[in-house]
């Protein structure tokens, strides 16, 4: 069974050099936008959507998605996804999922059970 992780793993070093040149407000509503993303997945691909989630106006929002539209690619569907964090979503399930195999191998071995 697959599940979702809370938690990403956030490369300072990768992260701060990536945003360096971004004004505060950009680097917020990145932020938010990738957390939305871990959380539930592929982004709307509409900019009044985005702009919710980014907690700021459409107008607003508009000028934060100039500088940081380009970390975003469209999936099969139309949505939006940040490749970075979709690599790290599916080794973090595996992580997970290689994890539960070796507990339910440790107990089979110790109890004789899974």
């Amino acid at each position: 069974m697959k599940e979702k992780s809370p938690a990403f793993p956030l490369y300072a070093s990768d992260f701060y050099m990536d945003t360096v040149t971004w004004d505060t407000d950009d680097i917020g509503a990145y932020f938010r936008i990738l957390m939305w993303s871990w959380v539930n997945g592929p982004l709307p691909n509409d900019c009044v959507k985005l702009a919710k989630i980014a907690g700021k106006t459409k107008q607003k929002f508009k000028k934060n998605w100039l500088n940081f539209s380009q970390k975003f690619s469209k999936t099969e569907t139309g949505m939006l996804v940040n490749n970075r964090m979709e690599k790290e979503r599916i080794k973090r399930l595996n992580y997970i999922e290689e994890q539960r195999k070796y507990g339910k191998d440790g107990a089979k071995k110790r109890w004789g059970t899974q």
